[in-house]
């Protein structure tokens, strides 16, 4: 509600395809909005910009739970939140994040990179990516993901059926009718069993339904889950804690039991 009550007295800033109200650019003293038609993509705290405002960006994080990423690829800038926090905690880990649009990349260039970082940011699809860097990831965040888009389901199963080693996967569906998000989640549910039944791996499925926000955002797990102690998880506690308990609010698809190991 805060950073509704700012926006309202926010100024634009810059504004890209004015006639459909395409991307636009916003402040006031304390945050930098970035709004792609008519809907607040992002939000950046000016005096903090690594930190992760937004909850259903917040839960994006939960992985980190559980693992302690080397390469990660995310598919979607947008106005950067996810870039700069994984950045700022873990900077030895290489992230590679596609964008297709150029506007949003000249954007973050240009207003949501304010300590001026050097980020690995390519101008292409997120398939794209995910094809150029087969076998090369640990974990792989979707912020773009298209429920017309049918190629990309298969393109994870694909990715699950011929990694070497776990991956995590997290997705987030902004908006997505019920009747499309139960028939992703039972598509989920049968990929993963496939890679059982082929490598010998398991995976689990859960999904979290964001309180206040139209997002849920969908983890694809390797099992078993084990927590890792707080001196190894590169979380800040209190925030470890608080994606605990969003962790312990998602809801498991599929055969598989939850294994959160206790702290």
């Amino acid at each position: 509600m805060r950073l509704l009550n700012h926006i309202k007295t926010g100024k634009v800033i810059r504004l890209v395809n004015q006639d459909k109200q395409r991307l636009v650019i916003m402040e006031d003293k304390h945050y930098r909005w970035l709004i792609f038609d008519a809907i607040i993509q992002s939000v950046m705290l000016k005096r903090a910009p690594n930190r992760v405002l937004m909850p259903h960006q917040q839960a994006l994080l939960i992985p980190l739970l559980f693992t302690k990423p080397s390469r990660i690829i995310e598919l979607g800038l947008g106005g950067g939140n996810f870039t700069r926090s994984i950045k700022a905690l873990s900077p030895n880990s290489q992230l590679i994040t596609a964008e297709n649009d150029k506007d949003v990349i000249r954007a973050f260039d240009d207003y949501f990179n304010p300590e001026a970082i050097r980020f690995d940011i390519r101008h292409q699809t997120g398939e794209q990516l995910l094809v150029e860097q087969h076998n090369k990831f640990d974990w792989v965040v979707c912020d773009i993901y298209d429920h017309d888009n049918h190629h990309f389901m298969e393109q994870i199963k694909q990715s699950l059926l011929t990694q070497q080693s776990p991956t995590y996967w997290t997705i987030n569906l902004p908006d997505m009718p019920e009747n499309k998000l139960n028939k992703l989640l039972e598509s989920l549910r049968v990929i993963t069993q496939q890679v059982l039944d082929t490598m010998r791996m398991s995976y689990q499925v859960n999904y979290l339904e964001v309180p206040r926000f139209k997002n849920v955002i969908i983890y694809i797990f390797p099992l078993p889950l084990v927590r890792l102690l707080p001196e190894e998880c590169l979380l800040p506690l209190h925030f470890a804690r608080r994606l605990t308990v969003a962790w312990q609010h998602t809801i498991q698809v599929g055969p598989f039991q939850s294994s959160l190991a206790s702290e």
